[in-house]
């Protein structure tokens, strides 16, 4: 994470659930920790988010946002 964060790219959905670690070595004192799940990441050179898909779980986005339009 700290490496692309330096290259200028922003995960944007740093939680609990996007995290993972192993132990390094054998002595289980090394922790290495990772994060994951860049679907929503930017890049900092840019001004907004450059993605146009909706994302998120379908059981908690409003009904408004799933419905299609309909022209007038």
């Amino acid at each position: 994470h700290y490496a692309l964060w330096r290259a200028g790219t922003h995960n944007r959905d740093v939680s609990p659930a996007n995290l993972m670690y192993y132990r390094r070595d054998d002595t289980n004192r090394t922790i290495v920790g990772v994060l994951n799940d860049y679907d929503l990441a930017s890049l900092a050179s840019r001004e907004s988010p450059s993605g146009n898909k909706r994302t998120g779980t379908i059981l908690f986005i409003a009904i408004d946002l799933l419905e299609a339009s309909i022209p007038s």
